[in-house]
């Protein structure tokens, strides 16, 4: 496994731990899922010679050090969906084909600029091709329309859930080795 991968797993759960004690110390809120312990952290963490990497740090193939962008992660925020037919008790989809259309926006929620080069989509968790509208770039901190539409073959009684998520990269190609490093996952 990677040297900045073993750091980013051993990172993670640490930081899991952490709002794990801080979220369950919250009156009114849950605990957050138990990922990992420190320990669980301290053994997965290889032993690193000189200063340790940052989780949003990342070595390039030349062996300098790339500080990635920070924010949460590019996503697709759906504001509206409408279904031809209309849905059973308002929420299920029976066997048969389905009219959707969907209206929303792509955010970008980083400080440094995305290409966008897709839009993946999901019924209920079966992936779902249609007709996409989206912006192909965003600067830092920008969102833009997204519109979808297509037809729909549901093959059993389903739930209604429809789900997008942007298929993005940095668009300064030197930021390429960060991936999603050091961004925040907004679930």
């Amino acid at each position: 496994m990677p040297l900045n991968r073993h750091l980013r797993t051993g990172a993670a759960a640490v930081l899991a731990a952490l709002l794990a004690a801080v979220t369950a110390g919250c009156s009114g809120t849950r605990p957050a899922a138990d990922v990992g312990t420190a320990e669980t952290a301290r053994s997965a963490a290889p032993t690193v010679q000189g200063p340790a990497l940052d989780p949003a740090t990342v070595l390039s193939t030349a062996g300098t050090r790339i500080t990635c962008p920070k924010g949460a992660e590019p996503t697709v925020d759906l504001e509206h969906a409408e279904f031809s037919p209309g849905l059973t008790g308002g929420t299920r989809l029976d066997r048969r084909s389905y009219r959707i259309s969907l209206r929303g926006r792509v955010v970008n929620e980083t400080n440094s600029p995305v290409r966008i080069s897709g839009v993946g989509l999901a019924v209920d968790g079966y992936p779902w091709h249609a007709r996409i509208a989206r912006p192909a770039r965003l600067a830092p901190g920008e969102s833009q329309p997204l519109s979808v539409s297509g037809t729909f073959r549901s093959t059993r009684p389903q739930q209604a859930r429809v789900a997008a998520y942007p298929r993005w990269h940095w668009e300064d190609v030197r930021l390429r080795p960060c991936g999603d490093r050091g961004l925040i996952r907004d679930d």
